[in-house]
């Protein structure tokens, strides 16, 4: 079985999947700063601990609106390939202990390019669950320019 334990989350009432291995924390929504010019996908950054840390919107990611209401957005915080992301969410439900035949592999017909980070889909309470690869949502190009701009604050201080 390739997951063990998922992080589950709400977009938009959808529930997705983290593994649990890729997560650092899970923090409310602080004061992000934006940053001009960054990628598309990118709301800011956050100063988490003495780290800065970029944040990632999947709102923008997976092209739904979000919803000025809910003020209980939360962040989760990855790691993976030696970077840091929070990757900033409706709100964390629970973490979710898999058992054999929950898990399955995304059919062909998801994948493309547009949906490369869906690594797997879970069965969990007849619900279906896409699970995320955290090392799939950022393109090499938006992962380094991140990178770039996170050396650049961090070095300033």
């Amino acid at each position: 079985m390739p997951v063990e334990k998922l992080i589950l989350f709400q977009i938009n009432n959808q529930i997705y999947g983290i593994n649990v291995d890729y997560v650092s924390a899970i923090e409310s929504v602080t004061d992000i700063v934006r940053v001009p010019n960054a990628p598309a996908n990118i709301e800011g950054i956050i100063n988490l601990r003495g780290s800065v840390i970029p944040v990632y919107s999947l709102h923008k990611k997976f092209n739904t609106v979000l919803d000025i209401a809910k003020q209980e957005s939360q962040l989760i915080i990855t790691r993976s390939e030696d970077n840091a992301f929070a990757f900033m969410v409706d709100q964390v439900d629970e973490i979710h202990l898999m058992e054999d035949g929950q898990y399955l592999d995304p059919p062909d017909v998801l994948m493309c390019e547009k949906t490369s980070y869906i690594e797997g889909i879970a069965k969990i309470n007849d619900r279906l669950v896409l699970c995320v690869d955290v090392n799939a949502l950022m393109s090499e190009a938006e992962k380094e320019k991140m990178q770039s701009f996170v050396k650049q604050m961090s070095s300033n201080e």
